[in-house]
């Protein structure tokens, strides 16, 4: 047609695409975050699976599970403070003495976990500021470990980044510290020390029953065992005899999401139990694991039972 309009008439319908408006990324760190929670998720999945499997698939599942634990722990390692810097520096082939290095800790597979879960729980974000703080105090002859426990079951390396020189420190002691402690110490033996020291891991099943919990839960437990007029040492052994006896049940309920805690420090209560109940403690924690599905520490069921007979401090 010779006189055909050139331009669409203004009521035509736009079928094109209208724009979406400028993506806006989310930040890497948040990201990788939530790639190691899926994977842990599908770890956790496959561990529960395998509880009901026989024998020698549930290896098979539970090995499966852990390759899925390991790798989320290998990205939260990344993303924790200063990761990157230990990342850069592996791949330009630091040299010790320069920064930062990667001290490689062999544990207990359950071991790693518990002392990872623990740092979850209590809000430590990073174990390698924990690690370094251990070889300092070390340094600073304030801190020697007792004799070496590094956990059982299969073995699980626990990376953490240490400043370079005062792990070289640390090293030159050694030999020394072990002449006078009467057992071998290593690096790797200071760190499990004070790693779970700083973070509420019982080691052994003889001593103080030892908690990590937020200040203010602590004061609250104090206050009310004074108000009461009972000592908390006698709460915990009364309520594990309870516990052992099957009159009180372990009120498994959901873990509190990432971020919904209130903010608060970090303070340590010792309670020095009887030896038998302490034993029981560490007997019943891993029952409890595999009856509700997920990792049950000592001192998890102990705070347990401070808060069923103390309630908790009021927001």
């Amino acid at each position: 047609m010779r006189h055909a309009p050139t331009r669409r008439p203004r009521s035509y319908p736009d079928r094109r695409r209208q724009p979406r408006g400028p993506r806006v990324a989310r930040p890497l760190r948040d990201r990788l975050t939530t790639a190691a929670e899926l994977l842990e998720g599908v770890g956790r999945d496959k561990l529960t699976a395998a509880q009901a499997l026989d024998t020698d698939q549930q290896a098979a599942e539970t090995s499966a599970a852990q390759t899925f634990l390991d790798a989320a722990a290998d990205i939260r390692m990344v993303v924790e403070p200063g990761g990157w810097t230990r990342l850069r520096n592996e791949s330009a082939g630091t040299k010790t003495g320069v920064g930062s290095v990667n001290l490689p800790v062999s544990l207990g597979a359950d071991l790693r976990q518990d002392l990872e879960e623990a740092a979850e729980e209590i809000g430590v974000a990073s174990l390698s500021a924990v690690a370094s703080a251990g070889l300092r105090a070390v340094a600073a002859g304030t801190f020697v470990p007792p004799r070496a426990n590094t956990g059982t079951g299969q073995r699980r390396n626990l990376n953490v980044s240490v400043p370079a020189d005062v792990k070289d420190r640390v090293a030159g002691m050694l030999d020394e510290m072990s002449k006078q402690a009467g057992y071998r110490v290593s690096l790797a033996s200071i760190v499990t020390w004070w790693l779970a020291d700083e973070l509420g891991v019982n080691l052994t099943a003889t001593g103080p029953v030892k908690l990590v919990i937020p200040s203010r839960l602590k004061e609250h437990f104090e206050r009310s065992a004074a108000k009461q007029g009972v000592p908390l040492v006698q709460v915990l052994e009364d309520g594990i005899r309870s516990l052992m006896a099957g009159e009180w049940s372990y009120p498994a309920g959901p873990r509190a999401a990432k971020g919904t805690r209130p903010e608060d420090t970090a303070s340590k209560l010792y309670l020095r139990i009887d030896d038998n109940l302490r034993a029981d403690l560490q007997e019943i924690a891993p029952k409890l694991s595999e009856k509700h599905g997920r990792r049950i520490h000592p001192g998890t069921v102990a705070i347990a039972i401070l808060k069923d007979r103390f309630g908790e401090p009021q927001q």
